[in-house]
Formats: C-alpha cells, structure tokens, sequence
C-alpha cells in the first residue's frame, strides 16, 4: 500500500475524488474489503452521505431477514413481525457504528433511492422501537426528510421520529404532507436540534381544523439562538386579525439570522417571525404571501420601523404580496396605498430590492426609493394591479445622480404618453455620473400604446438617461393595449440596440 493512505485527510480526499467522479460505491467498498489499514476510512466516506436509511436497517439481522416482503406476509397479507431478540448492545453494536457514520442524510429528487430488498415499514418501526440509544445517529449534520420519505406515510413510524432527531444535526430540510403528524414532526426536531443553524421547513397540507402554522412551531423555531438561514413555506392558522391577540414572541431568539424567506399565505406569520428576530447580522429578507389583505398589507409596510432587527444591514429586500380578494370573503385592498411603502425607507442598505406589491409606483414614491437607497445595484417593481401606472418617464430621471451602482432596473408599468421629456433634460439629468448607466440592464413593460411618432423621442430620451443600456421589453403591460403597443415598443428596443430604422446610432 502507498505510503499516501497512511494520512487520514489523503486517503479520505483520495476516496471521495472516486465517487465524485463517476465511480459506484463498489469500488469504495472493495478498498474496504482489500486492506484493514484503509477500511475504516473507506467506510467513513461510502457512510457519509445517505439517500436513504434501507441500508442501515439492513445490517440489524432480524430486519435482513425479513428483506424479503413476500416471506414477510401471512395468508392474508399482513406483515408479520419479526421476533426480535433483546434490545443488547450485542445486536445492535454494528448498526449503532454504522449510524455514527453518517453525517449527511440527505435527499436527491434525481437519484430513486429504491431497494429492492427494502424491509417493510411494520418491520423496521418494530426494530426502533427496541434501539438501546436515545439518538440514533449521533454524529448527524443534515437532515432531509425526503431520505424516510418511504416510511413517513406510515403512522408506525411516527412515534419514533425521535430518534432521528440529533443535538447534532446543523441543518434540517423537513417536507410534511399529512396530519397529525406534521406538527409533532417539525416540533420533535426544533426542540432536539438546538444547534440549527440552516431550517428549510415546508407544510403541504390542509387539515379539517385549519391548523398549520402556530405556536407549537412558532415558539421552538424562534428560540433557536444559532440559527442563520430559515426558509418557511405553509399555510397557516394564524389569520390576519389573530395578530394582536397572540402571544409575544420569545425574546432573544434568533439572534444570528443572516437570511429568511417565507411562503405564506396570510401576512400574519410573517408579522410574528420578524417581530421575533433580533439578530444585527440580518442581510436578507424575502417575503411571499398571496391571502393579505389591504389592512394587513399596510400594517406589515409599517412596522419595519418597529422591528428588533438592525434594518440598516439588510441587502436583499424581496416582497411578493398579493391580496384575497372578493366580496364573499370580505377581503378587500381598501386601505392601502403607495404611500405605506414609506416604512421600507428604514432599510438604508439595501443594494438588490424586488417589489411585487398590489399598488401604484408613482413619481414621489419611487424619487423616494433613490433616495433612501443609495447602493441599489438591482432595482425591480411590478405591480399585480389592474390600474393604470402613474410612473412617467420623468420620474426615471432621479436614477443617474442617486443609483450611480445600478446595473439592472425592471418596471413593471411605465406611462409613456403622459409626458416624454426632452433629450436635453435626460442629459441634465445625467449630468457629470455618464458612468451612471454603464452596463445598466433596463427592462421596461407598458400599459397603453405610445403613440408612433414619439418612438424615436423615447429612445433618445433613454439612451441621454442611460448611456449604454441594454433595453429590452416585456410587450404590453395589461390587456387593453393590443398588439400596438407591442410593436411601437419593438420599435423602441431596435432603435436603442441599433438595429432599427431610427437613427440607429446606439449600439452597445
């Protein structure tokens, strides 16, 4: 044997370079097999990542032996469960070594972790419950449920989450689709793993009483003091109008949360998780939500100011929020205006911003948004309102003197035949900063038809604003405006990128 293998940290590299180069886990293991010197090494490395926990059940003999699910079932079909011997260190001292093994139990959508001679469900809840061990794998780092994914349909299983769960474990990934287990799932784990500092939790299911989202996952999420990436997607049960009657989040939680991202449905959760954090580290924020309503939406605006969380260090701001509406409901956007978005100017660090917001974009508000953010590199705002647009092309005029770093602008509306301002007031505009819309990216989409003469005007217009754009267009900004408005702006796009029949003097 080369004398390389003798160094742990060789061997280990050496191993690992043979799996992730196309190699099967039969090579790693015929090293193991060959030499004692290098075994153990080799089975660090062909244990460490698992798609599944089959294997490991299968080195316990009783569940081996009942591999086979045909010899497993009685006349009637049912799974006969095995005698198992007594829950000795002597019968599981070789599973118990094998588990300590793992560090990453993880979960590949392009790889079918299938066994053929995968043990029933019945068999091996039969064998957890006679584990001698608190935690069966006591030197887990990442959980992802979608390695038990097999067994979680069963209700046998459940009861033995638990042991799953590790002190250990720094990141959790947990899918539950089924009540009532989803809840004790999500709650087992937050309150075993205090260690968490990477949640990735999503609930997919609606039960008869509307329980999803609440305290009993709530409370154990927000106290985890390690914390640094959440990512929440659920329904759930707390309403809008439950937010001033539930409980005061726990103090002190979430102390180094550096990145969150929910996918609610009502702004309620959202409101109870941020009043909850505390952390000065917080860099990035997204939001989802698709059943606010106008009230909840104008509160949620407002309260950034409120928050524990030292917003002048957020970088990335991303709202997607859109109302329930309908009469029956009696939900409406009454109440909410662009003039809300006011409680946003608090994050004055801010360089990459994407609002998706059910409200207007108006010249004010958006001279505004310049000036509390002066490091915007990536400006984005669309609106999912029906309403005309009151943005103007002279309200663009603010973004050469106070986003001299932008580099990529999205505008979901722009009115275009209110006022195209003149080339000489872009280029006043401009002013000194003609480095101002170097490489800037713009992607501009139009509610209503410009009219064909003003094509060149707008482009030139554009093209003294931003030097060296790349214009691209998203077609028409709302139904009304027709194929028109489609090919006058084609005739924008072509005269600014130099390929149209304008003066076609721009090119990039």
């Amino acid at each position: 044997m080369h004398e390389c293998f003798m160094i742990d940290e060789i061997a280990t590299a050496i191993f690992n370079y043979v799996l992730d180069n196309g190699s099967c886990k039969a090579d790693v293991l015929s090293c193991a097999l060959t030499c004692r010197e290098i075994s153990e090494i080799a089975l660090d490395v062909l244990w460490f990542t698992q798609l599944s926990l089959v294997p490991l059940f299968l080195t316990i003999p009783e569940v081996r032996a009942f591999s086979d699910h045909s010899s497993a079932k009685d006349e009637k079909g049912q799974v006969t469960l095995p005698e198992f011997k007594d829950a000795s260190t002597l019968t599981w001292e070789r599973t118990l070594k094998y588990a300590s093994r793992i560090r990453r139990l993880w979960h590949d959508p392009n790889v079918p972790a299938t066994f053929s001679n995968a043990p029933p469900v019945e068999v091996i809840a039969s064998a957890l419950g006679r584990c001698p061990v608190e935690h069966l794998m006591s030197n887990l780092v990442h959980f992802h449920s979608g390695a038990v994914y097999s067994m979680k349909s069963s209700p046998l299983f459940y009861p033995h989450i638990s042991l799953l769960a590790s002190p250990s474990i720094r990141k959790l990934s947990v899918k539950v689709f089924k009540p009532p287990h989803a809840v004790k799932t999500v709650t087992t784990f937050l309150k075993t793993c205090p260690e968490l500092e990477n949640v990735d939790i999503a609930i997919n299911f609606i039960d008869d009483d509307g329980l999803l989202l609440d305290r009993q996952i709530l409370d154990p999420l927000t106290s985890l003091r390690k914390l640094t990436v959440l990512r929440l997607v659920c329904p759930d049960s707390l309403s809008d109008e439950d937010w001033n009657s539930s409980e005061p989040a726990p103090e002190g939680g979430l102390a180094e949360l550096r990145r969150i991202t929910m996918d609610v449905d009502s702004l309620a959760p959202a409101m109870a998780l941020l009043s909850s954090i505390s952390s000065p580290e917080l860099t990035s924020l997204t939001i989802n939500s698709k059943q606010g309503t106008g009230d909840s939406l104008r509160r949620l605006l407002s309260r950034f100011k409120d928050v524990s969380f030292n917003v002048r260090n957020v970088q990335t701001l991303k709202l997607n929020l859109s109302l329930r509406m309908g009469v029956g409901r009696g939900h409406t956007n009454e109440g909410a205006t662009i003039g809300d978005c006011l409680g946003l100017l608090a994050f004055r660090g801010l360089r990459v911003v994407h609002l998706q917001l059910p409200l207007e974009l108006t010249d004010d508000a958006f001279a505004d948004f310049a000036g509390a953010w002066p490091q915007i590199e990536e400006f984005s705002f669309s609106s999912n309102n029906s309403s005309f647009s009151k943005l103007t092309l002279r309200g663009l005029t603010v973004i050469p003197s106070s986003w001299p770093r932008l580099r990529y602008l999205t505008l979901g509306k722009v009115d275009c035949q209110t006022d195209v301002p003149s080339v000489e007031v872009a280029r006043t505009a401009a002013g000194e900063r003609k480095e101002a819309g170097e490489a800037l990216k713009l992607f501009l989409s139009i509610q209503s038809p410009i009219d064909p003469k003003n094509v060149n005007d707008v482009a030139d217009f554009l093209m003294a604003l931003f030097p060296g754009i790349s214009f691209q267009h998203f077609g028409a900004g709302f139904a009304g405006s027709g194929g028109q408005a489609s090919r006058t702006w084609q005739k924008v796009h072509d005269v600014i990128n130099g390929t149209g029949s304008g003066e076609g003097r721009h090119r990039i």
